[in-house]
């Protein structure tokens, strides 16, 4: 799964005229667009589709002609979905040289899930749970192959990196592990439930994810690689399903399930997807954010830590708190229900954003602008909060300006942001030290800034182009600004 951040204010561009785009000459990894794949990779690309959950976006396919979907685990599975269901958006032939989608919302009910084969087999209905079956008349044959029948079978793999445009990447199956192949073949997070394709189209696997070593660089490029599921195994689950009924592992949690509070953080995206917002704990109904809460408080408890990163999963009910909470949303159950609980909240904030900050001068901007901002009940008191705390935040912190920090002042409105005109800043990027690993951060200021006009449309698409451009920007930076002049027109 990927994420990554939205590009709807792009869209007043539309009338400004299409850049070109340069070609690398250097042997890096990379990806084509699915018009330029052999007729039958283009033919089953149709069938797959971009999917958005509460944490992020990743791909599935269709193997009928009724919304039967296969995805991984990781993206619809234990983690994600009620036994009974799940909401979810997919977003068909969203790719380069079609016309532009809209996403559609759809309820998902797991049939079989296998945690070992990552592996997910959903039925979507449109709009409701009541609604109808799906209607796909594009969908993939799965055929049923080994990981030794795959070894050296040259193989495509059709997906939305990053959650961007669908793209196309293909290379040979050079070993195998278990249930698992590994095929010479490029992918980023958001590739997550990509069909392993034939040359001929057909499905012979499932990828879950890419390889986590960081020795990958040779003298002539990058040695890349992606791991899936051959589908064998994952045939196997889905007989299993058709003879016996829904397969689901014992850990895939019931929405009548009595819960622990502990029990309902670890789950929290679970409720989310599913749009459950409170749980039986212990026989008795209580909102769910009152369980991020306590668990919360338990975790700010804790003074020992044993890394940066072991401090952010144990403060995630914190952070959790974050997505869940929105006082203007008109639902009782995500509101904190008295002003004792609204004060609680934004002292749990306060101390998460201290302890990131004690422990390595991590400055969790989210902290004191979305989290203060989700807990006011109308949409001006939350602007004017966020305003209010990001200054205080800054100005005690006093930190060296980058664009994370422009960014967050962009969005909020502070311009100047640490006594630097943030145009300025921008149109100066290239003088920033090591911009090519701030290149999203960098494409997120321009748009607030665009969105707020302090810079024009015109100033908006070069400065894009000129990125997607620059070989020090990272490719999911490249793969975000594609989105972004994709949907505002300027290529198609």
């Amino acid at each position: 799964m990927s994420l990554r951040p939205s590009c709807t204010c792009i869209l007043a561009l539309s009338a400004l005229c299409a850049c070109a785009k340069s070609a690398s000459t250097v042997n890096l990894p990379s990806f084509e667009d699915v018009y330029l794949a052999p007729a039958p990779i283009r033919t089953a690309a149709e069938a797959v589709v971009k999917i958005q959950v509460a944490d992020g976006m990743a791909t599935g396919s269709f193997l009928s002609s009724d919304g039967i979907l296969l995805t991984n685990n990781h993206v619809l599975g234990v983690d994600e979905c009620f036994r009974e269901g799940c909401y979810a958006q997919i977003q068909r032939m969203y790719q380069r040289q079609s016309p532009q989608t809209n996403p559609e919302s759809v309820y998902v009910v797991p049939l079989a899930v296998d945690i070992g084969s990552d592996m997910a087999l959903v039925q979507l209905y449109s709009g409701q749970p009541t609604g109808p079956k799906l209607d796909t008349p594009s969908y993939l044959t799965l055929s049923s192959e080994t990981p030794a029948a795959l070894l050296g079978t040259h193989v495509n793999i059709v997906g939305h990196p990053e959650g961007a445009l669908k793209k196309w990447t293909s290379g040979p199956v050079v070993d195998t592990d278990g249930t698992w192949v590994y095929v010479d073949a490029f992918i980023l997070p958001g590739n997550s439930g990509s069909p392993i394709l034939t040359d001929d189209g057909v499905m012979v696997g499932i990828i879950h994810r890419a390889p986590t070593s960081q020795d990958l660089e040779t003298g002539v490029g990058i040695d890349e690689f992606a791991i899936g599921t051959a589908s064998s195994a994952l045939a196997s689950v889905i007989a299993a399903w058709q003879a016996d009924g829904p397969q689901f592992p014992a850990s895939m949690l019931s929405n009548a399930t009595v819960v622990t509070d502990d029990q309902v953080a670890a789950a929290q995206e679970v409720f989310l997807n599913s749009e459950v917002y409170t749980a039986d704990v212990n026989g008795a109904t209580q909102p769910v954010i009152a369980s991020l809460g306590i668990a919360c408080d338990e975790a700010l408890q804790q003074t020992v830590y044993a890394s940066p990163e072991d401090l952010d999963n144990i403060l995630s009910p914190c952070s959790a708190g974050l997505s869940w909470i929105n006082c203007q949303g008109g639902d009782p159950d995500l509101c904190p229900s008295t002003p004792t609980d609204v004060q609680a909240w934004q002292s749990r904030y306060s101390q998460v954003f201290d302890e990131l900050q004690v422990l390595n001068a991590q400055l969790d901007l989210d902290m004191v602008t979305t989290g203060p901002a989700g807990l006011q009940s109308t949409q001006a008191a939350a602007q004017s909060v966020a305003l209010r705390d990001l200054q205080q935040a800054l100005s005690a912190a006093q930190p060296p300006l980058d664009f994370t920090i422009a960014a967050t002042c962009a969005q909020n409105g502070l311009d100047p942001c640490e006594g630097t005109d943030l145009v300025d800043y921008l149109r100066s990027y290239p003088s920033v030290p090591d911009y090519g690993l701030q290149g999203t951060n960098i494409v997120q200021t321009a748009m607030y800034l665009y969105s707020s006009s302090k810079i024009s449309g015109t100033e908006t698409l070069t400065l894009l182009q000129t990125l997607a451009s620059d070989g020090h920007i990272e490719l999911g930076t490249k793969l975000y600004i594609e989105q972004i002049q994709y949907a505002s027109g300027v290529i198609d």
